[in-house]
């Protein structure tokens, strides 16, 4: 019966050239990185800052890819350096993609640090190849629109026992560039519920954003 009101819609298959045509990648380090050339002639938009002053850009998604050290970044933000830029932008946008980027020891800061981001590459062992590799797939993930309803599904599961309704639902707010669709069908009573509501919709606000980019407008 919905159908009429919102015809089927695409989510537009990019190949990894164009996808990277169209991504930013920034890395934080305070020390140069080592493979930015590399990337640079292999067609890549990356650039490197080497410290952070201003948060904006990193909760805006302005970037598709945020790499970043723990350590001697930040320090202006954070007592807690990288560690505490990571916790500020995840805070505001859970859904960015965050690198963690370490040559550091293991300490229970490091393992905090790396179970907020999305994945981890190790400075001292990771080879260009390595690197280029965990970046494509990532990029991959950020073009995909079962990446964002995934993590849509698994903010507010517990709210309904349809999970088929829940995903056709989220795909719909994304592909109509709607939120409001996926809101107004969400009942949340508990302050948890609401807070997972809400996080849901900051998931489909960024794939509309990406959406937008995939099309080109």
């Amino acid at each position: 019966m919905l159908d009429w009101f919102f015809p089927r819609r695409h989510w537009p298959s990019l190949t990894l050239d164009q996808i990277r045509s169209r991504a930013r990648i920034l890395v934080i380090d305070n020390e140069p990185f080592g493979y930015l050339e590399m990337f640079t002639e292999a067609k890549y938009t990356i650039e490197q800052w080497f410290d952070v002053t201003n948060l904006a850009p990193l909760e805006q998604e302005v970037y598709d890819i945020i790499i970043l050290d723990i350590g001697d970044v930040g320090q202006k933000i954070s007592t807690d350096e990288g560690l505490g830029v990571l916790k500020a932008v995840r805070s505001v946008s859970p859904t960015q993609i965050i690198v963690a980027y370490s040559n550091k020891g293991f300490s229970l800061r490091l393992k905090q640090f790396l179970n907020l981001a999305t994945e981890s590459i190790d400075k001292n062992v990771t080879d260009y190849a390595d690197c280029k590799a965990v970046i494509d797939e990532l990029l991959e993930k950020r073009f995909s629109l079962g990446w964002y309803v995934d993590q849509v599904i698994d903010q507010v599961r517990e709210q309904t026992r349809d999970a088929r309704k829940l995903r056709e639902e989220t795909e719909k707010a994304i592909l109509h560039r709607n939120p409001a669709y996926f809101e107004n069908r969400m009942h949340p009573q508990t302050k948890l519920e609401k807070d997972a509501v809400a996080i849901g919709l900051r998931h489909i606000r960024s794939a509309i954003n990406v959406l937008e980019r995939c099309h080109g407008s």
